[in-house]
């Protein structure tokens, strides 16, 4: 199956500032990794790493994927999420306008919409996460989802992915 090209042509990272947030540097391509899982392990290990010189105890799995896809959507919608930031004086983006966005207590932009009315569904399922189209932690997730529902159709690979929210 051929790869759509990706309209920002750059090499897509995951970047690590010190505490002072004076500099950044470079800790992960991830263009590398053939799998979510594999991703997250390699990003959770970072981090326990990082945490273990501060001297910190947190769970590096969460926190792994919520800083995967904040990066992801820090480096396609710097547009959205500067408007959604602050939004004093600006111009609705029209994906701000159209999806409903919103950006929940971790950072993340997330969706609101019809379910977001809805009782019954967790807070992850009436908000999911915006994912970018041309990024490789999407295509990541999305094999992983598709992994996990044992390579049914489409349809599956949906219902799975909009359940994990």
């Amino acid at each position: 199956m051929p790869q759509p090209a990706q309209p920002s042509g750059g090499p897509f990272f995951l970047e690590c500032c010190n505490p002072k947030g004076e500099e950044q540097a470079t800790v992960l391509y991830l263009e590398i990794f053939s799998s979510f899982t594999k991703l997250l392990r390699v990003t959770s290990l970072v981090l326990r790493f990082i945490h273990r010189l501060r001297r910190l105890e947190v769970e590096t799995e969460r926190l792994a994927a919520v800083l995967l896809m904040k990066t992801m959507q820090r480096q396609t919608y710097t547009e959205e999420l500067a408007f959604l930031r602050d939004s004093s004086g600006r111009t609705v983006p029209g994906l701000v306008h159209n999806l409903d966005l919103l950006i929940d207590g971790e950072g993340l932009i997330r969706s609101g919409g019809r379910i977001a009315r809805s009782l019954h569904f967790d807070p992850e399922v009436k908000h999911p996460v915006l994912l970018a189209k041309y990024h490789p932690v999407t295509r990541l997730i999305i094999m992983d989802a598709h992994t996990r529902c044992q390579h049914l159709r489409v349809a599956s690979t949906l219902a799975e992915l909009r359940r994990c929210g």
